[in-house]
């Protein structure tokens, strides 16, 4: 379990959302844009110029084994998230960032630390269920509603989160287009 990853995952969410207080809109959009230009550019360097690259003991604790040679997860939670930020509007950005900041790393600890039933690829039955649970939590506080459309977001994105390895780009998109079309 890769503790820095996960406290980078849940800081990084919070200061966007954070920042969709503070910040016009419009502004956060451009930030997001940026972001995703500045860490494609590093994604590039990283996997072919790797040699070049300064300061890796700051940046490299938060690579998995496997992503030293592929993009990594941070690069797909932007890309993702910047979709999710023009699909819907500041309510709707807001809610499924925080099911991807808070409830995707807290499915993953309970699937580490209490899981006993593999799923898919690592992922168990009881992180499943954690990120279903806060999910369902994060939409009530949000939405003050759990209807029919937002039991079915959630449980939508709880399948997403058990079934791909790419969670952090299918949950922020998905989410943002069954906002945008289904409710």
């Amino acid at each position: 379990m890769n503790f820095y990853r996960k406290a980078f995952h849940l800081g990084f969410g919070f200061l966007l959302f954070g920042l969709s207080y503070f910040v016009s809109y419009h502004l956060l959009g451009l930030l997001l844009v940026s972001l995703v230009v500045l860490t494609s550019i590093f994604e590039v360097l990283r996997l072919f110029f790797y040699d070049y690259i300064p300061f890796k003991g700051l940046w490299t604790p938060f690579l998995k084994k496997e992503e030293f040679y592929k993009i990594s997860d941070g690069w797909f939670f932007l890309v993702g998230t910047t979709g999710l930020y023009y699909l819907v509007g500041r309510e709707d950005f807001r809610l499924v960032l925080l099911i991807l900041t808070l409830a995707d790393p807290i499915a993953s600890l309970v699937g580490f630390y209490l899981g006993k039933r593999k799923i898919f690829r690592g992922k168990t039955l009881e992180g499943g269920i954690a990120f279903f649970l806060i999910s369902l939590l994060l939409v009530y506080m949000v939405k003050r509603s759990l209807t029919f459309q937002y039991f079915g977001l959630t449980s939508l994105l709880t399948f997403i989160e058990l079934f791909t390895s790419r969670d952090n780009l299918w949950i922020p998109l998905v989410g943002g287009i069954y906002l945008k079309y289904l409710v």
